[in-house]
């Protein structure tokens, strides 16, 4: 009985240096290590013993195995349903001139994460846009002047700015041409308005809402519009928000390597 008693300690004795190995690599083990020993103290007692406790120590291995297996599936659940990138090198601040439903902000500020990989806040509080923007003719703003008072914002690498108010730029050789959004390539500031995105169909305004979005932030990445996949959120709306609409919520290959390239 002393000859399998002493074994079956040798055994464990083996395993708690095992185990003290892995509570040196992750401090959450400690608890388990302390409960296992008094477990093991309480059942195999030197005045008491048993002839085999590796059943015992069976049983230990399997419930830390599963506590590891999901200590790392709640890391990479934790890492996909983050909208911050781990290492956060990229801020972008979304500022708002016009109110905008509480959940469209929410799920913005999710989809600019996810799709950028970066640190992303709403600055709080309603911005005036900047009077030299106006353009009395056509009771519009000028796009491009938003963008310079967009980068006058600091604190951040990349800023968006949203407006209900109609905007315009020159383009095509008009000197006013309505549009959805406008953003530097590459750059700090993009804006885009509601204007043009207006339907009553609230589910088709949401997409429309984060596909101009991500698409003015992707300009300021350096990203080009695109011309390989018309299903691209980088495509040209080509002065119409129905261009929109065919597009779906992601890059294509050719746009993702743009992005990821060093």
């Amino acid at each position: 009985m002393n000859d399998v008693l002493s074994n079956s300690q040798k055994s464990y004795q083996a395993y708690r240096y095992r185990l003290a190995g892995m509570v040196e690599y992750k401090e959450a083990y400690k608890p388990c290590y302390k409960v296992f020993t008094i477990l093991h103290n309480q059942s195999i007692g030197p005045s008491e013993g048993v002839e085999d406790n590796s059943i015992f120590l069976i049983g230990i291995e399997v419930t830390l195995y599963y506590m590891q297996l999901f200590s790392l599936l709640l890391i990479i659940m934790t890492r996909m349903m983050s909208p911050v990138s781990s290492e956060g090198s990229l801020k972008i601040g979304v500022i708002y001139f016009s109110p905008i439903d509480v959940k469209l902000k929410k799920d913005l500020l999710y989809n600019i994460g996810i799709t950028y990989r970066c640190n992303v806040d709403e600055i709080e509080g309603l911005r005036t846009l900047p009077t030299e923007a106006y353009f009395k003719a056509r009771n519009r703003y000028r796009a491009p002047i938003i963008l310079e008072y967009l980068k006058t914002i600091h604190g951040y690498d990349k800023i968006i700015g949203v407006t209900s108010n109609d905007i315009s730029t020159t383009s095509r050789g008009v000197y006013d041409w309505g549009v959805l959004g406008l953003g530097y390539c590459p750059g700090k500031s993009c804006v885009i308005s509601t204007y043009r995105m207006k339907t009553s169909n609230k589910a088709l305004f949401k997409e429309r809402f984060i596909k101009i979005a991500l698409h003015e932030l992707g300009h300021t990445m350096g990203i080009p519009h695109c011309a390989k996949d018309l299903k691209c959120f980088m495509s040209d709306a080509e002065g119409t928000v129905r261009s929109v609409d065919r597009e779906e919520m992601s890059l294509c290959s050719s746009c993702k390597k743009i992005l990821n390239k060093d």
